[in-house]
This record gives C-alpha cells, structure tokens and sequence, in this order.
C-alpha cells in the first residue's frame, strides 16, 4: 500500500494516546480537508468506524 501521509513520533504517540480514548468499534482516526477557516481550508480529524480508502 502506498503510504499517503507520513507521521512523526510524537504524532504517532498522540493518535495512539487519542485511539485509547475512542468506542471500541473505532477502526482509527480520520484525517480530512474541508473548506473553511481564514485560508479556505480547515483540517479536520475525527474516529471512524469503518475502512474507507
């Protein structure tokens, strides 16, 4: 699989850190970009509970 995004240490500790929080059924963390916010764009990050590439 390619890997699409590239994470540091520290961020990968957090996402673990924030996945020990999370329902059971959440499969991880989803990144995504939605419009918004002084420059247009906003990152947003919430669980998901299904795959979806």
């Amino acid at each position: 699989m390619t890997q699409i995004i590239k994470l540091s240490d520290n961020a990968a500790n957090r996402i673990k850190e924030i996945m020990s929080n999370a329902e059971k059924d959440s499969l991880g963390v989803r990144v995504s970009v939605k419009s918004g916010g002084c420059a247009g764009m906003s990152y947003v990050m919430e669980y998901t509970k299904e795959a979806n590439p």
